[in-house]
């Protein structure tokens, strides 16, 4: 074979060669997952996380891929979420047992994705789903069994942190979200919830009967009062009134009094004669017999008698 052949067999080869090399040394991390640098053939791991993308590695070297997402992890009869999902049966304070469904969401901490793989080298689901129920476990027994139908979204709470706090320092993984989806406890302890719970209720309705009766008492007597400062201001008014009235009679009086005196003067001396103690005399009669007169408009009077038993009136 010619060398010029032989060298461009040679050049093809390493082309080829370079081509597959080039395209091995590039990892893909789709949107979903998270990556850590990782040497095959040192045994040697990067610190840094990578995140989704086509990056250039080189040689001998990939991506440790963990989720980015969020994970499901269910404790139920369904078939959702977790290899070990059965519900977790767990003891109450006083000793009852009790059944719980649970599910949780939770995601892998990316800051901590390093110091997970020196720890589980393996993935770490399992770990995650037992630790979740020792926690769940661990946490009922400080509530009495009353509590979970009465105070649950208490328990509920206090499960997600006990959950949380432990997954994050045993796994390295954080809880979002958490669910207490269902409780269930033996048949005759759930009649006997079943009764407290409604005489419970039935306390509480006779709690609001009473307040009510009792609100509608206060507003009895605070409508009592309104009418009772109504009459009050009612009278106070008419008193006002009344005493507004006098004064301006009196007024109207004390002006009158002077002028009705000036008239009397002058009819004394347009139509009695005599001395002063005659007109004065004479003055009354007729001031008399005018007041009757507006008094009694059918009296009829006789003149001529000085008085006595046979004077009459009509």
């Amino acid at each position: 074979m010619p060398t010029t052949e032989v060298k461009a067999v040679g050049c093809g080869c390493v082309t080829i060669a370079s081509c597959i090399m080039l395209a091995l040394s590039f990892s893909i991390l789709s949107p979903h997952q998270y990556g850590i640098r990782y040497n095959t053939v040192r045994r040697t791991l990067y610190h840094d996380v990578y995140g989704n993308g086509r990056w250039f590695l080189g040689l001998g070297q990939e991506f440790i891929k963990y989720p980015r997402r969020f994970q499901y992890l269910e404790y139920s009869n369904a078939k959702d979420g977790g290899d070990e999902n059965k519900p977790i049966t767990c003891w109450s304070k006083d000793g009852q047992e009790v059944t719980l469904e649970v599910g949780m969401y939770y995601y892998h901490m990316r800051e901590k994705l390093v110091d997970k793989y020196y720890k589980f080298t393996t993935g770490t689901e399992p770990v995650v789903e037992k630790v979740a129920r020792h926690a769940i476990r661990d946490t009922c027994v400080k509530f009495d069994t009353i509590q979970f139908f009465e105070d649950r979204g208490t328990i509920q709470a206090a499960l997600k942190a006990m959950v949380n706090k432990r997954l994050v320092g045993q796994t390295y993984c954080a809880v979002p979200l958490f669910n207490l989806m269902s409780i269930d406890v033996p048949s005759l302890f759930e009649a006997a919830v079943n009764t407290k719970i409604i005489t419970k209720q039935r306390e509480r309705t006779l709690q609001y009967k009473r307040y009510t009766e009792v609100t509608r008492a206060k507003i009895g007597v605070l409508v009592a009062n309104a009418h009772k400062n109504i009459t009050l201001i009612k009278a106070v008014a008419q008193y006002d009134a009344r005493l507004a009235v006098a004064a301006a009679e009196a007024g109207v009086l004390k002006e009158v009094l002077p002028m009705e005196s000036k008239m009397h003067k002058v009819v004394m001396d347009a139509l009695f004669a005599g001395n002063t103690t005659t007109k004065n005399r004479n003055l009354l009669h007729y001031i008399w017999a005018s007041m009757l007169r507006e008094k009694h408009d059918k009296t009829k009077f006789m003149v001529g008698f000085n008085g006595g038993t046979n004077l009459a009136v009509q």
